[in-house]
């Protein structure tokens, strides 16, 4: 029997704050379908990997397709981090497009991810609150993955301050990248999803200023607040002191030299390493260039840049969060 003619007529529930992902692989768990491709009308959908860090791929559209009495933007809104991604992406939009325009021009490969090699800490693996797994199974009798725990930069549950966010296990040494395989579910328990040992307690995450502010602007985009890129574009050169649009003379590689050397040592290591990894180690070293925070990225007013390294560059550069508000708005 085809997928096609197996496809389920009903959906599973989305809870409050639930990924949209989430939702098509809880119908797994929920014995409702045996493959997520059972529950969307069409079987031929794209179907890499389930990450946190994409938003508009045709799986999203055809999955807010099978509700009824809720508009596919109010989905893609409140259960995805389109919200929060909007402001750094080209073309930006108030509302999410029509899904005839999403392949050209949010392509997840391409757009969301310009700096791919580079590689974020925390744009693939998926991220809980235990305090979350608990709260939710005594409410609603399941678990699920919130959208708030897949902001990059994050360390703790902005429900539960108190509660570290996991994103691997100590004793399997397993991330989760792709929640669209069966067996990856959340325990109410403190178990590891994948291998089921319980967790130990994690050590502290790296304290700094610029982790809370993170924090804070985050919690903000994803509420509906959105950052103004072409201002902070501007003040970042003109604090700085160089024209990305002139040719370069020696006064101006002399300036960002300096601007490159100030951005790079501003954080402790651990903080770097917290925040960003390279594609091959995991970690940087002393002394070492990182991609993520270089200024080159910025010359291109067009250019896709990572909400996380636009966050940290521009609170280096300005020396704290005292001027950053003014370039997030409702």
């Amino acid at each position: 029997m085809s997928v096609a003619s197996r496809r389920c007529s009903y959906m599973p529930i989305i809870q409050p704050r639930e990924h949209l992902l989430s939702a098509l692989c809880r119908g797994i768990d929920q014995g409702i379908a045996n493959h997520w491709r059972e529950l969307l009308p069409d079987p031929g959908i794209d179907g890499s990997e389930f990450c946190p860090g994409h938003i508009l791929r045709p799986v999203y559209a055809s999955m807010a397709s099978q509700y009824q009495g809720i508009t596919s933007h109010e989905i893609i809104a409140d259960h995805t981090l389109w919200r929060y991604y909007r402001s750094f992406l080209p073309h930006r939009l108030e509302y999410s497009p029509n899904y005839d325009r999403w392949p050209s021009l949010y392509n997840h490969n391409r757009t969301l991810h310009p700096l791919r090699l580079i590689g974020y800490r925390h744009a693939k693996q998926w991220r809980w609150c235990l305090a979350c797994n608990q709260e939710d199974y005594n409410n609603r009798g399941t678990c699920y993955w919130h959208i708030e725990h897949q902001l990059p930069g994050l360390s703790y549950c902005p429900i539960h301050p108190q509660s570290q966010l996991r994103d691997a296990c100590l004793s399997c040494q397993s991330q989760i990248t792709d929640i669209s395989h069966k067996s990856v579910r959340l325990y109410p328990e403190n178990r590891c999803p994948l291998c089921s040992d319980y967790f130990e307690p994690e050590g502290a995450a790296p304290q700094h200023r610029v982790i809370e502010w993170i924090t804070m602007v985050s919690k903000q985009l994803l509420s509906g607040y959105q950052f103004n890129t072409e201002q902070a574009r501007h003040d970042v050169f003109h604090e700085i002191g160089i024209d990305p649009t002139i040719k370069p003379t020696a006064a101006h590689r002399k300036r960002v030299s300096v601007a490159r050397k100030m951005i790079n040592s501003e954080l402790p290591l651990e903080v770097i390493n917290w925040l960003f990894q390279t594609q091959k180690r995991g970690f940087y070293s002393a002394g070492e260039p990182v991609p993520p925070l270089g200024l080159r990225q910025l010359y291109d007013p067009d250019a896709v840049i990572h909400p996380l390294s636009w966050l940290v560059i521009i609170w280096i550069v300005f020396s704290g969060d005292k001027k950053l508000a003014s370039y997030l708005t409702p």
